[in-house]
């Protein structure tokens, strides 16, 4: 998982005026991805993907099969389907809504939520933050059979939350970045599953 490669040495990051975590008011959210895109275009210059290079033999353990999938994810996937713009989702905190860059752009909670594409890519892509995309399966003897997407980040919104307990906040997901999360994982997925880390990402449909 080569990110310095990918972005041509450079780290990207978009503009922002996002406050501070709980108690402090969103000063706004930035509306121009441009940057995000021109980035995208420069550093790729109509080449190769992000992934790992050589294909991946079964995994053993859930550990090892965690470390070989997140060097399947590619950051030109992450940015095209849109993932890279979590962090201008908004919660709920107190009576007031909060953007979720603002609490986790340092990985609070296992989770790294960055207006910075990079910082957020490698996070996302290495434990724990890539169990937020995928999670294990046993077979009948408990050993460990496969990955699955985990949908953390479109399910955590909505956990039950009971008196007395710390919760996270709520919030409630839009459709297009539901759709990004769900493309990203099992595109990410179908590369591990084929141990084609390296593949051309090619959707179906232009991204937005």
């Amino acid at each position: 998982m080569n990110v310095r490669h990918y972005l041509g040495g450079a780290v990207l990051l978009l503009s922002s005026g996002i406050a501070g975590c709980v108690g402090e008011e969103s000063s706004g959210l930035p509306a121009d991805d441009g940057n995000a895109q021109a980035a995208t275009t420069a550093a790729t210059g109509g080449g190769e993907g992000d992934g790992g290079g050589d294909a991946i033999g079964p995994p053993q353990t859930l550990a090892s099969a965690l470390d070989d999938f997140g060097s399947c994810m590619s950051i030109e996937v992450f940015v095209e389907t849109g993932v890279y713009k979590l962090f201008k989702n908004l919660a709920i905190v107190g009576n007031q809504e909060q953007a979720c860059g603002s609490c986790h752009a340092s990985g609070e909670g296992g989770a790294v939520i960055s207006e910075d594409v990079e910082a957020a890519f490698i996070g996302s892509s290495t434990f724990p933050g890539v169990m937020r995309f995928v999670t294990g399966t046993v077979d009948e003897q408990g050993n460990f059979k496969d990955l699955v997407p985990s949908n953390r980040f479109i399910d955590k919104g909505a956990d039950e939350c009971y008196p007395g307990e710390l919760c996270h906040p709520p919030y409630d997901l839009p459709t297009d970045m539901q759709r990004a999360i769900l493309t990203f994982t099992e595109e990410s997925l179908a590369r591990w599953e084929a141990g084609e880390c390296d593949a051309p990402y090619s959707p179906d449909q232009p991204q937005e």
